[in-house]
């Protein structure tokens, strides 16, 4: 990390221990509780009796799931991918095995199913704060303000192993500046800093992330997400009819009137023709109401020009929703889950 870095972690300290003093004290006390936890829960001596009932405690109370209203969806997606005691093996390799982390990081996510690098890495961290980092989008929104967006790839949500050793590397070197100031002393320090800094960059990402690259696999999770935050039943990767398979899938039972679906398409690259094609194969299932293309703004005008002349019953059912508009209901709906968990209401352990 270059010297313009360090100056620019050290810009942001001032503040910083402001923020310590009141809202990050309360969230500096919960990390260091849950870390105590999970660091016995994933130890290598205590690994081998990690259970279903224990994993769906953690995965419930990850803040990668706060936009989860139905979190027992993200468990069984979860427990119904894997095998528990492949599981077991897996986080046993990847917190504890002797290859290096890339290898450890790769393997793990190329035999896991349904658990993101934000929801790994943050078990990651908090079973072992002075070994991992946590990669999530707040983190990246943070990196992009201390200008470490041209050495650790920000506009990624799934990371290679590479490229996740490139950004620990870069998360231990800011976390040697907070220890030298006096503010921190491992990488969950190193995370709440970072959550501190991406609190005033949050609108700008949004409006960057209208016009500029963004990637698929992260679109897709947040509209599983919000699918079913809103009630529907949702899935990912779906066929819908004979050869036609989408991206998300909303689905909801209206009394007498049976199943209908809103099927979604998130378009980044590849063939706009092969993609409306797949779309009107899709639209042959008789319960789908409504096709969503979401792209960002120069995707979607070209698909509009693609439709123009196709048949109109077809063209009524498409919708077009900006990634920008939908990174930002996903942020509104983490707002409004944050505010009611204060409430309470449901216990997640």
């Amino acid at each position: 990390m270059g010297e313009e870095i360090v100056q620019s972690v050290k810009k942001k300290l001032s503040g910083y221990r402001e923020f310590l003093k009141g809202e990050g004290k309360e969230w500096l006390s919960d990390r260091k509780e849950r870390s105590k936890r999970y660091a016995e829960i994933f130890s290598a001596d205590k690994l081998d009796g990690l259970d279903e009932s224990v994993l769906s405690g953690v995965v419930k109370e990850l803040w990668a799931n706060i936009a989860w209203t139905n979190k027992q969806y993200v468990v069984d997606r979860v427990l119904q991918s894997n095998d528990i005691g492949e599981l077991r093996e897996m986080f046993k390799d990847l917190l504890w095995g002797s290859d290096s982390l890339r290898h450890r990081f790769d393997r793990f996510f190329k035999r896991v199913k349904g658990l993101g690098p934000a929801q790994t890495t943050e078990i990651m961290c908090f079973a072992r704060p002075t070994e991992f980092a946590i990669w999530n989008e707040r983190s990246r929104r943070a990196l992009r303000v201390l200008g470490l967006g041209n050495e650790i790839p920000v506009n990624k949500y799934r990371i290679s192993g590479e490229e996740y050793e490139r950004f620990v590397i870069a998360a231990k070197q800011i976390e040697e500046v907070l220890k030298a100031e006096g503010v921190g002393e491992d990488l969950l320090d190193v995370d709440l800093f970072l959550y501190y800094i991406q609190l005033g960059a949050e609108q700008d990402y949004l409006r960057v992330s209208e016009v500029n690259d963004f990637d698929h696999d992260e679109v897709v999770e947040k509209l599983v997400e919000l699918g079913a935050g809103l009630g529907f039943e949702v899935e990912s990767e779906r066929t819908v009819s004979t050869g036609a398979r989408v991206d998300v899938v909303w689905r909801a039972k209206i009394g007498n009137l049976g199943v209908i679906k809103y099927v979604f398409e998130v378009h980044k690259s590849g063939s706009i023709d092969s993609a409306i094609l797949n779309l009107m194969k899709a639209k042959k299932d008789q319960s789908v109401q409504k096709i969503v293309i979401v792209s960002n703004k120069d995707g979607l005008d070209k698909f509009k020009k693609e439709t123009e002349d196709l048949p109109e019953d077809f063209r009524k059912t498409i919708s077009y929703l900006t990634v920008g508009d939908v990174l930002e209901a996903s942020n509104l709906m983490q707002k409004i889950n944050n505010i009611l968990s204060k409430l309470e209401l449901i216990k997640t352990m």
